[in-house]
């Protein structure tokens, strides 16, 4: 699924050419400190090396014989942080910065190859092969030949955990932003060229404009990304995903898309195809804005906005997700899974608000079996069996965390029930505040709809 949403429309771009995403030395000196990630390794040179983490931030030390071999088309530039806190470059790479075509390329590797299959794209064999080999040679490694047995460069990579590629795509994608903003603040100089040349001021103006439009296209696929992986890996310890650092990263793209947003109109006085591209991103983006901000609101003050109104709104979106979406093109099916994944972050709480009218419309004492709550408060499942099973233990929990007895019924053991209107709605314990903000992945219906989105 996540390949689809992620490749609907065009192909992989190519892939890098080689240190076209790190300057050879810093390479080499990663390489040298073990300071390498699997990710930017040979499959087979990962193997038969010494121990490397999936960011590169840490290692083992071992003898220079095992150390494994970066390649020069996967390895890619690393954030480091200075002694003082601050984000620097080493000094190998201060020498070597990186393009705005080179950024955008890395930007796209890092996300449509890395970040889709979750693990690094394969190399033609043309193009893995020692440019000083004979090209009558015939391999000897056939597709029957042991992994381990090959050499390093014709082994392939395996898909890594999602939470790994997304330690190193964030990581990469951190070192990109500090480059971007070197990239842009140096646009801000005066050419060297004078004020009479008009030529070459009308070049430098083109090459400013091409690149600020880069620039936020870079932006624009960094926030998508963001906001997608801050759900897939909701319900992963801190030890494995720490939530903050994404919702750093995401505020980052946001604010640099905004800031680069401002001069849009001037940009293009003479409006154009591209002009009206620029808007629809534009569009989109406020949307997961105004969410984010709704979805904020709502979490730090539930009284920010009418109880029956929030709960309608949502309740109007819930349905839409309960019958499942019809057949859409692949960019809408993009943008209406990234809009209801900010969206989902208050569900709980708009459940909570529904759970609290019920308590006062039902009578004194009366038990409610699970699955019916489950059905009211939008617990929705793929089939008939899940539902009368995880949705409604998924309202039962709700209720219970919500402050309402869970009971059972004479005649009915194999069920639990809700009483109402015997415990006002009281929300308690850190336990239960952390459950019901975040809900995890317990809403991917909502989310993903019941039916495939991406045709």
């Amino acid at each position: 699924m996540l390949q689809k949403l992620l490749l609907h429309t065009k192909e992989p771009p190519p892939l890098p050419p080689a240190y076209g995403m790190c300057s050879q030395p810093e390479a080499l000196d990663r390489q040298q400190h073990l300071e390498l990630s699997p990710f930017e390794c040979d499959a087979g040179s990962a193997l038969q090396g010494g121990t490397i983490s999936i960011d590169g931030s840490q290692a083992s030390k071992k003898a220079s014989r095992s150390r494994p071999t970066h390649n020069p088309r996967y390895v890619v530039k690393k954030y480091r942080r200075s002694a003082a806190g601050g984000g620097t470059l080493c000094e190998e790479s201060e020498r070597f910065p990186r393009t705005i075509e080179e950024l955008s390329a890395t930007v796209d590797y890092l996300l449509r190859h890395i970040f889709a299959c979750q693990m690094p794209p394969p190399i033609e064999d043309g193009d893995e092969k020692d440019s000083n080999a004979d090209p009558n040679e015939i391999s000897i490694w056939g597709d029957d030949t042991p992994m381990k047995q090959r050499p390093p460069q014709t082994q392939r990579h395996m898909p890594f955990p999602l939470s790994d590629t997304v330690a190193f795509v964030d990581d990469r994608l951190r070192a990109v932003q500090k480059d971007l903003v070197t990239l842009l603040g140096n646009l801000e100089e005066p050419g060297r060229a004078s004020a009479d040349d008009s030529a070459i001021a009308k070049r430098e103006r083109a090459k400013r404009l091409r690149t600020k439009r880069t620039a936020r296209e870079m932006q624009a696929k960094m926030i998508r990304h963001n906001i997608l992986a801050s759900y897939l890996l909701s319900e992963m310890p801190a030890s494995k995903y720490e939530a903050k650092f994404g919702a750093r990263a995401l505020r980052t793209s946001l604010t640099c898309y905004l800031n680069l947003s401002t001069t849009l109109q001037e940009e293009y006085s003479n409006g154009g195809s591209q002009y009206q591209l620029e808007l629809e991103t534009q569009d989109e983006i406020m949307a997961y804005m105004a969410l984010l901000h709704s979805s904020a609101v709502i979490r730090t003050e539930e009284t920010a906005l009418p109880a029956p109104a929030s709960g309608e709104v949502t309740s109007s979106l819930m349905e839409d997700s309960g019958s499942g979406w019809e057949a859409t093109d692949a960019s809408n099916a993009r943008f209406l899974i990234l809009a209801r994944i900010c969206a989902s972050r208050t569900l709980n709480l708009v459940r909570v608000a529904q759970v609290s009218r019920y308590n006062r419309a039902f009578g004194k004492l009366e038990k409610v079996p699970g699955k019916d709550l489950a059905r009211l408060l939008r617990f929705n499942a793929n089939n008939e069996d899940e539902e009368s099973t995880v949705s409604a233990d998924r309202a039962i929990n709700l209720c219970r965390d919500a402050g309402l007895p869970i009971v059972e019924k004479e005649g009915r053991p194999n069920e639990l029930f809700v009483e109402m209107k015997s415990a006002p709605i009281k929300i308690a314990g850190e336990e239960a505040i952390r459950r019901i903000c975040n809900a995890g992945r317990t809403d991917d219906l909502f989310v993903f709809g019941s039916k495939n989105l991406i045709l």
